[in-house]
């Protein structure tokens, strides 16, 4: 995009997902990357791509990696974030809850952003999506340890129908679709 247009200016605010609707018809926002679940029944969208989770764990862990067992799992420190901040149950830990099994949530964290600097520096692990811990030489990055299995999600582009039309928005979701 910076090609093309090089004075082009991105602004990235959080959701509420409560007043989304409201802020793309209004102008306050021009569209929203979220989940298909998320999104109100009237907004335009399309996909973006599938994610996956993946664990991580700093490199020389004591116990993470391809052969940590499940019990070695769930005996673990665990990073979970938490938007709203300060819940310690997520999917991994519904999903555990399937298998009879929980773990040892150690610190939530208000951003996946703040996870690999964390990982890379103490011995907690996580599970998050593969994208965001992708290429990173400080963590060891795992599947998740049998039978735990957590599915991925889709993550899509929505848009008010006032911003459909207009050439410029609709040059910004193609390249935003064809660069993720």
């Amino acid at each position: 995009m910076k090609q093309e247009a090089p004075n082009i200016t991105l602004a990235v605010y959080p959701l509420d997902d409560h007043r989304l609707h409201e802020q793309l018809e209004k102008g306050q926002l021009d569209m929203a990357l979220i989940t298909p679940e998320t999104c109100p029944p009237d907004l335009l969208m399309s996909k973006l791509f599938h994610e996956t989770y993946i664990c991580a764990a700093r490199k020389n862990h004591p116990t993470a990696g391809p052969s940590m067992t499940l019990d070695q799992y769930c005996e673990a420190g665990h990073i979970i974030v938490s938007y709203e901040g300060g819940s310690l149950c997520g999917t991994t830990d519904r999903q555990l809850k399937t298998l009879g099994r929980s773990r040892r949530v150690a610190l939530s964290v208000p951003s996946f952003l703040a996870l690999p600097h964390i990982l890379a520096e103490t011995d907690l692990i996580t599970m998050a999506p593969r994208r965001l811990l992708a290429n990173r030489e400080d963590l060891v990055l795992f599947e998740p340890p049998a039978p735990l299995v957590v599915p991925g999600f889709d993550k899509i582009l929505a848009w008010h129908c006032r911003t459909g039309n207009d050439p410029r928005y609709q040059w910004v979701r193609k390249n935003l679709s064809n660069g993720i």
